[in-house]
């Protein structure tokens, strides 16, 4: 109920002299937790369900960086023409760091292999209704897999979209 505003000013004008009257005391404070969730008309969504970056054999006597692709498709629907977007990733099960991702040994537990991941494009404004694409790049450095034991390596990303 919306209090008409004389009543307003009748209600707040006591606490407010209230605390000119007082002044000697130390003053007390509470904190407020503020939250609130933003809503979208739109919603993007994937329409590839499942992607692999494939790095094939990797020979520990090369000097070249290694990298592989793969192109996930998605569509934005909803209210607004063109439609706005947000793409982000968790760096992996194995990461070390922000932006660090690190492939696990299949079979030697605590044994990682350092790659990079990019995606693009990470944000931006599409027409709704049109498929468009994201491309994923991994690269593994040559500096990274010369040391590296030999074997198997492996880790899960998760990519999502906004909204």
């Amino acid at each position: 109920m919306i209090l008409p505003r004389t009543t307003i000013l009748i209600i707040l004008l006591p606490f407010f002299f209230l605390g000119w009257i007082d002044c000697s005391q130390a003053a007390n404070t509470v904190s407020l937790g503020v939250s609130v969730t933003v809503t979208s008309k739109n919603q993007c969504k994937f329409n590839t369900k499942n992607a692999a970056l494939a790095f094939g054999d990797i020979d520990t006597f090369d000097s070249v960086d290694v990298q592989a692709t793969a192109s996930l498709r998605f569509i934005c629907i909803g209210k607004d023409n063109p439609a706005t977007f947000l793409i982000t990733q968790d760096d992996g099960l194995y990461e070390s760091g922000l932006n660090a991702p690190n492939m696990i040994h299949t079979v030697q537990a605590g044994v990682f292999l350092p790659y990079e991941l990019s995606l693009s494009p990470l944000s931006g404004s599409v027409p709704k209704n049109a498929e468009q694409t994201l491309t994923v790049t991994g690269t593994v450095r040559s500096a990274n897999y010369r040391s590296a034991m030999i074997g198997d390596y492996s880790d899960t990303v998760t990519i999502s979209i906004f909204p």
